[in-house]
């Protein structure tokens, strides 16, 4: 059985999704039929956008409103502001992307929901991660050097095995991350 490959199927779609085509509603009507409403949001909301798409990949860090359900159960705002894993312009939280939303084992950057692990802090002010799917829109891709955590040698508490254990999960996170994309 042959396989028609993606690069195949995008020169389709490219050259005959044309409004004149004889097929071209339906087309469009199976497109949203066939896609979940994540999916669907994130490509209208690429196609709506005058700005470059900026892909959003396993292990890259991110920043995303804070969840107030989070902020009341998984972490102290003023020890996560202190750790450095507030964002201080926009008031955000970080996490890591280790998935895209679907049940696939292939990671799919288009996907409209990434499975992030938080960036939070356990009882003791140390380094957690929480688990969760947040929607790809919501998300900002930054530099794990814009993130005062991991550029501060103190931590924000003085307490530098803090930050040298930190760094460790993180570092054995992100091999793990690296293993699983190629």
């Amino acid at each position: 059985m042959h396989r028609v490959t993606n690069k195949t199927i995008f020169n389709i779609f490219k050259s005959l999704l044309k409004e004149d085509h004889v097929n071209y509603d339906h087309a469009i009507k199976a497109i949203i039929s066939l896609l979940d409403s994540d999916s669907l949001e994130y490509i209208v909301d690429m196609l709506s956008d005058d700005k470059p798409l900026q892909l959003i990949n396993r292990g890259d860090y991110i920043k995303t409103e804070i969840d107030s359900y989070h902020a009341k159960t998984y972490f102290n705002y003023d020890t996560l502001k202190e750790m450095g894993l507030i964002c201080p312009d926009t008031d955000m939280v970080y996490a890591i992307v280790t998935e895209d939303g679907s049940y696939s084992s292939k990671y799919n950057p288009y996907y409209g929901t990434v499975r992030v692990k938080f960036l939070y802090h356990d009882d003791e002010g140390k380094l957690s991660y929480h688990e969760h799917k947040v929607h790809t829109l919501s998300v900002t891709k930054v530099d794990k050097s814009d993130i005062k955590y991991f550029t501060s040698l103190n931590n924000g508490k003085n307490k530098q095995t803090s930050t040298q254990i930190g760094d460790k999960e993180v570092g054995n996170l992100e091999e793990a991350l690296s293993k699983t994309s190629s």
